[in-house]
């Protein structure tokens, strides 16, 4: 007796695509919680909340919150730019300029940049994500 190869082809590709999705949204995830990071070692309330609900939309269990987390915090490049953040808003606070707040300076460059344009690393984000996908 011969097992159709019709229906199970289709069930391992829906679980093919259930995982992919997965993925995406994990890296979708990540990416939100390394920007967060990257800004402040310490989250506000509205973040925490957001973070939170993101993760449920996202469906991230609490083992992958951990393990993107652990990720995050032994990243050296996210330290630095969370030093190098502190440092430009201490010297800016520091001059006193008129109407200056802090984090205002990065909130308004990143305001003037649009999607795929090169970052502040000198990085095109569209062009890494496409060679990391490439490699899968």
């Amino acid at each position: 007796m011969r097992i159709p190869s019709g229906p199970i082809s289709h069930q391992t590709d829906l679980a093919d695509m259930e995982v992919q999705i997965h993925c995406i949204e994990t890296e979708a995830y990540d990416a939100v919680l390394r920007a967060f990071n990257a800004q402040s070692d310490v989250l506000s309330w509205g973040k925490e909340g957001l973070i939170t609900d993101l993760r449920k939309e996202l469906r991230v269990s609490d083992a992958e919150h951990r393990e993107i987390l652990a990720k995050i915090n032994s990243d050296d490049s996210i330290k630095s730019i969370r030093e190098w953040h502190k440092n430009t808003d201490a010297e800016m606070t520091a001059v006193n300029l008129p109407g200056f707040e802090p984090n205002s300076i990065g909130q308004v460059s990143r305001k003037k940049l649009k999607p795929g344009q090169i970052c502040a690393a000198g990085f095109n984000y569209k062009n890494i994500c496409k060679k990391k996908h490439d490699l899968k």
